[in-house]
């Protein structure tokens, strides 16, 4: 019993130094300049790793998704019924063809890369192409199912040819918790093997326009926009919005 109670002591203290260490390392941040995000996954399995198309290797809910990824729509539940819809990345809903064997998605104008790269449909036929002809990616298997072709039309508009009428794909691409983030084409087609890249210096969504200056202002896309809506419609200084531009 003697040995059990030492072993406990000398376990508690250790946890209680290393916490100390832990607090003391990130004590001298300001606390407005301090974001916390909580990691329900637990340990980080992979704390370099940022490449979420990729499964299991590293966390999938660790601020990631929720503050740095982008996709076409929101879908915000605690609406009931009615203004559940958010665009974006896209301009308006999905439109659909007669039989549902195509879907074309209009771009939101004005979205760039955190490095300041314009995201464009060269992303999004990019992110689209990469798991057609790559197994093992996080989406790999829904793409190669439903997608027989993807197209450009115009540097904001996207096509794609479905191999069978499915009137519930852009859902694919709508946001509840998780979904089909866009990739950063000028960076993922430097990878190398994909399932291997680890993504160390993440891109993030930026929304930019100009101010009554002619500034262009940018800041980082809100990945939920529930409670607050789209970054896109938020008012700059200089009264610059991003929604009448």
């Amino acid at each position: 019993m003697r040995i059990l109670r030492s072993i406990a002591t000398i376990a508690l203290t250790t946890l209680a130094a290393a916490t100390a260490f832990a607090q003391g390392s990130i004590s001298d941040l300001p606390r407005r300049e301090t974001l916390i995000v909580e990691n329900p996954e637990g340990t980080i399995k992979n704390a370099g790793w940022f490449n979420i198309w990729a499964i299991n290797a590293g966390g999938q809910s660790t601020g990631l998704h929720q503050l740095a990824m982008d996709t076409f729509w929101y879908i915000d539940p605690e609406r009931g019924l009615k203004e559940v819809w958010d665009n974006s990345l896209a301009a308006d809903k999905p439109r659909y063809n007669a039989d549902f064997t195509e879907m074309t998605v209009k771009l939101r104008p004005g979205i760039f890369w955190s490095d300041g790269v314009e995201f464009s449909a060269d992303d999004v036929v990019y992110t689209i192409q990469t798991p057609m002809k790559t197994n093992g990616l996080r989406w790999s298997a829904a793409v190669q199912v439903n997608v027989a072709d993807i197209t450009a039309t115009d540097r904001h508009t996207v096509v794609f040819k479905l191999k069978r009428p499915n009137s519930r794909f852009h859902a694919l691409f709508t946001v509840r918790w998780n979904a089909m983030w866009m990739m950063p084409k000028h960076v993922f087609e430097k990878g190398g093997d994909l399932v291997k890249f680890a993504q160390y210096y993440p891109q993030k969504v930026r929304c930019c326009c100009r101010n009554a200056l002619g500034q262009l202002c940018c800041w980082l896309a809100d990945a939920n926009p529930i409670g607050g809506g789209h970054p896109c419609y938020q008012p700059l200084g200089g009264g610059c919005f991003c929604a009448d531009r």
